[in-house]
């Protein structure tokens, strides 16, 4: 027998780290904790409470505004009072009377749309997470291949490739959110907004709710408003919060701060034809099917609704953003990063990666292998193993 090949007889014969099966190309690691079945149930179900509290609290403080706003656009385009006596109102009796405030349908309807927003954005990133735990449990158990382990030391030795890859992981990961969150929105609102229309139409008196369901014209141009918005703010805010820090030396949270409030304030403008167009329509079919016509509709025409309303409506939707992308987006976030990103960072420096998991007690004389689990040597150890057996001596 050849030196090297007694050498490695021995080594195998003492290692309790090396057990190879020469039909197999694979060293198993029988210390290395075997992968819970269980570990996306586990990690999801750990995180989910919190993300759907989260979303909860946050849907809870953005919702008073924005429903006093949106509900008084609804009643001014129906021929209701001047907007802002109607908010005057709506304000005195979420101050005066709270517990009849948070029963009113307009609270009510608009907690459901941003619960349901925040919950699905939160949600979707901790499904996407306890799949990615998922797979590094189950990429850490068993027995690894020859190529696992040259996969693995290529990657431990290309920290840069590595760091890429992780940053492209994390933008799909957030451009996933960001459309499940999107569509989310966009379908919740154009529920709400179809609600509120037959159901704070002055033409039939407030408050009075009717059978005509939406047509799906009103459907489609609320869906188009508020992807119009989406797109403002999850598209063009970052590009342009990059030139202005890139070209023109803006302080880059400045920057992002700015443009997130800017330009879907700005996008009102645009979209604001589109709402109202949308509830004139919306209750100029009601008032047909009723046989009744408010004076806001019996004699002007479609244009000419746009026309009057476009002041008020265009500076009342442009006023609600600022709560909903700055009370709401902000309070979630921050309460994400307060009681679950905090709590898991002070929990990840007390764990280890998979493959450096502790193995159980081992004799004194193998003290050096032990020493290779603690700095991640044991991927290249365990592949140099491989190749003596396999007599492949190809370096990598």
């Amino acid at each position: 027998m050849a030196p090297n090949a007694t050498a490695t007889t021995l080594l195998l014969a003492n290692d309790p780290l090396a057990h190879h099966d020469s039909s197999q190309s694979s060293i198993t690691l029988p210390s290395a904790p075997a992968a819970s079945p269980k570990v996306f149930q586990t990690f999801f179900l750990d995180r989910a409470p919190k993300e759907v509290a989260c979303a909860l609290t946050a849907s809870f403080l953005v919702s008073p505004l924005v429903s006093i706003i949106d509900k008084c656009i609804v009643q001014d385009i129906s021929g209701a009072p001047k907007l802002l006596e109607e908010m005057r109102l709506a304000t005195q009796e979420m101050i005066l009377t709270p517990h009849i405030f948070l029963k009113s349908l307009a609270f009510r309807f608009t907690f459901g749309v941003y619960f349901g927003t925040y919950a699905v954005a939160n949600l979707s990133e901790v499904f996407m997470e306890a799949a990615a735990e998922s797979r590094r449990a189950r990429n850490s158990s068993g027995s690894i291949s020859g190529q696992d382990l040259q996969d693995t030391f290529r990657k431990d030795t290309n920290t840069a490739a590595t760091a890429q890859q992780e940053a492209e992981e994390r933008k799909e990961r957030q451009s996933i959110k960001v459309l499940a969150a999107s569509a989310a929105n966009i379908a919740l609102l154009a529920w709400r907004d179809s609600v509120f229309a037959r159901h704070f139409n002055s033409g039939r008196g407030a408050g009075t709710a009717t059978s005509v369901g939406p047509p799906l014209r009103t459907l489609g141009l609320f869906a188009a408003r508020d992807a119009a918005t989406m797109y403002a703010t999850f598209s063009l805010a970052p590009k342009a919060a990059t030139q202005l820090h890139q070209e023109h030396g803006m302080e880059r949270n400045m920057a992002c701060l700015s443009m997130a409030l800017l330009l879907p304030v700005t996008m009102q403008i645009v979209t604001a034809p589109l709402h109202i167009h949308a509830m004139d329509y919306y209750q100029r079919r009601q008032c047909m099917t009723t046989m009744t016509m408010s004076s806001n509709h019996s004699t002007a025409t479609p244009w000419q609704v746009i026309r009057r309303e476009f002041g008020t409506v265009a500076f009342a939707r442009g006023l609600r953003i600022l709560p909903a992308f700055g009370i709401g987006s902000f309070s979630n976030t921050k309460l994400r990063e307060w009681f679950i990103s905090n709590h898991n960072d002070l929990n990840s420096k007390s764990r280890s990666l998979p493959i450096r998991r502790q193995p159980e007690p081992m004799n004194p004389q193998h003290h050096h292998v032990q020493q290779l689990y603690a700095n991640y040597s044991a991927a290249l150890y365990q592949q140099q193993l491989a190749r003596r057996i396999t007599g492949d001596e190809t370096s990598y």
